[in-house]
């Protein structure tokens, strides 16, 4: 897995909180100046609801050249 395995564009996003609402493992969460973090990163999966349900295209998910 790559040290990131999602990238958020913060001047993309406006931290309505779907991502971190509907990951399944916690690796994503807003923060104390209300910014959408991957505070977890050893958590993620990959799994892609962050990325699919973003409504701002902020979130792009890093899979292996295998499609992972």
């Amino acid at each position: 897995m790559s040290e990131k395995p999602i990238i958020i564009t913060l001047e993309l996003c406006k931290a309505c909180g779907i991502c971190y609402r509907l990951c399944p493992t916690g690796a994503i969460a807003g923060n104390e100046k209300g910014e959408v973090v991957l505070q977890h990163p050893e958590k993620c999966i990959k799994c892609g609801m962050c990325e699919d349900h973003c409504p701002d295209f902020a979130i792009s998910v890093w899979r292996d050249e295998d499609g992972k």
